[in-house]
């Protein structure tokens, strides 16, 4: 007797199914849920999102677009393979003041600069092995669910990894600064290679500090003086104030607990604002700058020529990274293998994430290197 019913591999059931594997993986992820919250939100309470588009806030520290494909669907609906992003020069007041009082603003129109970058799609998948019958039989705990996890976990460390490989492109990245002593006077804006930046660094003198990250913050805010062509990085603006974003490793965080300045600023450090991501899942906060401790920035031991431990670190503002949806992730099962007797996993997402790029200059974000005390390697 035939028997109708919807199985695991349905078509309806598949659509929930990786709806909510995508809202998931979206509030797992630091940089998509934390640094894109209006996207993280517009998902979740199912608004903004229109079928295949989505053009995203480009406000934010991540700007996600979906226009190259439904959500969950590969086959059939998509629509190429580049997506292209806006990215507005500021307007320099003090070089362009306008006109006031009765002066005529006819002719006077100044060139509204927009700049664009692309984001390429490609695909990503990874398979894993579900067991066998016998190995579900024998095990003490559930090996589906623990194979799915393990999969979806990779998922969101792949997606936050594809950032900081962004971020950590050195073909775009046109300065990378650093310090080799406490003074300002010792604090360097370098377009140099990275190998340059990293000899310079010494133990005692290259380490993050206060004064440092307030440094960033004043040279994030002119654009180093506007010099070269260099921009301005937009802040992020929460209720009228202007904030960044910095990613550091924890290695570096212990380096700037025990600084000598860092017990007076503390009494500031730790306010917290419950309405943002951005607050509520920082480590520190001071002086608009919101610390992050980010476990996969690239570190090293042969800085200072040699031997001096190092990490990355990057400040971030709005439009730091351009994010892309062709397809969202989703898991495919496969049971074709001897009658269902074994299966296999593969987690599966058509995206791309770039750092923006214009005029030889990267936008939106600034990245440094300082020493660090070798704790983790």
């Amino acid at each position: 007797m035939a028997v109708f019913k919807i199985g695991t591999s349905h078509g309806m059931r598949q659509t929930l199914v990786e709806q909510e594997l995508f809202r998931d993986t979206v509030v797992n992820s630091v940089f998509l849920n934390t640094f894109a919250p209006q996207a993280a939100k517009d998902w979740l309470n199912g608004t903004g999102w229109k079928g295949s588009v989505y053009e995203g806030v480009p406000n934010s520290v991540v700007h996600v677009k979906a226009n190259l494909g439904l959500r969950g669907q590969g086959r059939g609906v998509t629509k190429g393979d580049k997506e292209t992003f806006g990215l507005a020069a500021r307007i320099d007041p003090k070089v362009h003041p306008g006109v006031t009082g009765d002066q005529r603003a006819k002719g006077k129109e100044i060139d509204g600069t927009v700049y664009t970058d692309s984001v390429t799609l490609q695909r990503y998948r990874m398979p894993i092995s579900g067991g066998d019958y016998m190995t579900w039989q024998r095990a003490g705990f559930n090996v589906d669910a623990l194979t799915k996890g393990l999969i979806t976990t990779w998922g969101q460390e792949k997606m936050d990894l594809l950032c900081l490989e962004a971020l950590e492109d050195t073909t775009t990245i046109s300065e990378i600064m650093y310090k080799t002593g406490d003074d300002p006077a010792n604090y360097v804006s370098s377009n140099s290679s990275l190998s340059t930046a990293k000899t310079a660094l010494s133990l005692a003198n290259s380490k993050i500090t206060p004064k440092f990250i307030s440094y960033l913050k004043a040279w994030a805010l002119t654009g180093g003086g506007r010099t070269g062509g260099k921009c301005p990085i937009r802040p992020v603006m929460y209720k009228g104030r202007p904030y960044y974003i910095v990613l550091v490793h924890s290695d570096a965080v212990f380096d700037w607990k025990h600084d000598s300045t860092y017990f007076q600023a503390a009494r500031e450090a730790e306010v917290r604002g419950a309405e943002n991501p951005i607050f509520t899942g920082s480590d520190y906060i001071m002086d608009g700058m919101v610390i992050f401790i980010c476990e996969q920035i690239t570190k090293g031991t042969d800085g200072g020529g040699a031997s001096v431990p190092w990490c990355w670190g990057h400040l971030l503002g709005a439009q730091a990274l351009l994010w892309t949806w062709g397809e969202n992730p989703s898991i495919v099962a496969d049971e074709d293998d001897d009658y269902a007797e074994q299966v296999n996993y593969c987690w599966r997402m058509t995206t791309a994430v770039k750092a923006p790029y214009f005029n030889s200059k990267r936008y939106g974000s600034l990245s440094f290197l300082v020493s660090r005390t070798n704790i983790s390697g």
